[in-house]
């Protein structure tokens, strides 16, 4: 069984061209509108939701039957109308570096789409490698139930701090040092973690270490 490689693409200004209208295709929209992708729908008809998309210029909605010229700026390619062949037909005149995800057929898809569990800066991914979307969905259901919340506030201090270390310590090891200790459990469940951080801080800035005993 083929092995999928597990990544999160940056889409911001890629063009994703989503061939068929229905509620397969809404729920591919859904998702890709938190991305800022130019989303190109190609179909005669379309949800009433994505029709509001469109008028919204969330999406570019080309009302008609597809043709090859459709894929000439796409990145990503959802072939996900209710026509088998026609899916299929859409994977094989690709281009080599546009990916499809084929929802008739899932073996002949180059990429699958996981479960997403996201909760603030946190986004956790579930597959099954195109086997059961469903079974994806359920673990990901129990993983988000059993989520606890402080995680979420860690990340936010981790991310306020991390971006302050990236700006302020140009040495590699003395960097990486320092973010390794504001990631450990012994600052993060400290009392006054502000405090312990901010003292953690200066000391690299002043002598340039950070043993993780600080």
């Amino acid at each position: 069984m083929m092995q999928y490689y597990p990544i999160h693409v940056n889409l911001q200004h890629k063009q994703v061209a989503i061939i068929g209208g229905g509620k397969v295709a809404q729920r591919k929209i859904n998702s890709l509108l938190q991305t800022n992708a130019d989303i190109l729908v190609v179909s005669p008809e379309v949800t009433e939701t994505i029709k509001q998309w469109s008028e919204e210029r969330k999406l570019e909605w080309r009302k008609k039957n597809f043709s090859p010229s459709d894929l000439d700026r796409a990145t990503l390619v959802f072939a996900v109308t209710n026509d088998s062949k026609l899916n299929d037909f859409i994977k094989k005149i690709a281009k080599e570096h546009q990916w499809v995800n084929v929802s008739s057929n899932g073996s002949e898809s180059q990429f699958h789409v996981p479960a997403v569990i996201v909760e603030g800066p946190l986004c956790i991914t579930v597959s099954t490698s195109g086997i059961s979307p469903s079974i994806s969905k359920k673990i990901g259901q129990n993983i988000k139930n059993h989520l606890d919340e402080e995680i979420v506030e860690d990340l936010y201090f981790l991310k306020r701090w991390r971006e302050t270390i990236q700006e302020t310590i140009a040495n590699d090891d003395k960097r990486h040092a320092l973010l390794r200790y504001f990631a450990s459990e012994s600052l993060l469940k400290h009392p006054n973690r502000e405090g312990e951080a901010h003292k953690a801080f200066c000391q690299v800035l002043k002598d340039g270490t950070c043993d993780g005993t600080i």
